[in-house]
């Protein structure tokens, strides 16, 4: 099932024109491009022994099922697979909401009051499968990034599943980690402080029932 997308351009530019050819850009504005592509696959499946393991759900759990293809700049990016356990979003109709252009984690922050607290997330790089590489405009075994997510709520629950491919000339990501040494040097501190104290009390206490 295909689907398409009108855009409007701007900021053409030319990117690795061969040294032998003279090329010129009459217009850096393109208006009304359309664009073709699959449609948002949804559906509901049941969960099996995997996918039962990983939600820590029993088999046979209604689950929502969103296949996306994701858009960077108008060119196919990456190709998500997502599972969500039914009875937590079974207040959101997913298939009247814009998924192609919206966000599925403010949908649900706003349809289902429902906030990530952890993320866990797995990259490796692998071959693109051959159906994956024909949406993502690719060659099959071409290096993408296969990423598998589980997203967990405020309660611990498993909210959401996914399997993604993301090309990787245009996908990147940035990580920064930080030591937070303040905190424990305060609490050591307060140890401390708080072992004078109690030692105090106590050599008082023994310095008493010594005189008595």
């Amino acid at each position: 099932d295909m689907a398409s997308t009108t855009l409007n351009i701007s900021n053409i530019r030319l990117v690795n024109v061969p040294s032998n050819y003279d090329m010129e850009i009459l217009s850096s504005l393109v208006s009304g491009v359309e664009l073709y592509g699959p449609k948002d696959e949804i559906e509901e499946l049941s969960a099996d022994e995997k996918l039962s393991n990983i939600f820590g759900v029993p088999r046979y759990t209604p689950l929502i099922h969103i296949v996306r293809v994701r858009l960077a700049e108008g060119r196919p990016a990456g190709y998500d697979y997502a599972y969500l356990v039914k009875r937590y979003v079974g207040n959101i109709d997913f298939y009247q909401e814009d998924l192609e252009n919206g966000s599925l984690y403010n949908l649900l922050n706003t349809k289902a009051n429902i906030f990530f607290d952890v993320i866990d997330e797995k990259f490796r790089a692998v071959g693109c499968p051959d159906n994956v590489a024909r949406l993502l405009d690719i060659l099959p075994d071409e290096p993408v990034l296969s990423i598998k997510r589980t997203s967990s709520d405020q309660l611990g629950r498993i909210i959401e599943y996914c399997e993604n491919y993301q090309r990787s000339d245009i996908f990147y990501t940035h990580t920064q980690y930080s030591r937070k040494q303040q905190d424990s040097v305060s609490t050591l501190s307060c140890n401390k402080i708080m072992g004078c104290i109690y030692g105090a009390a106590l050599g008082d206490m023994f310095g008493t029932m010594a005189r008595a």
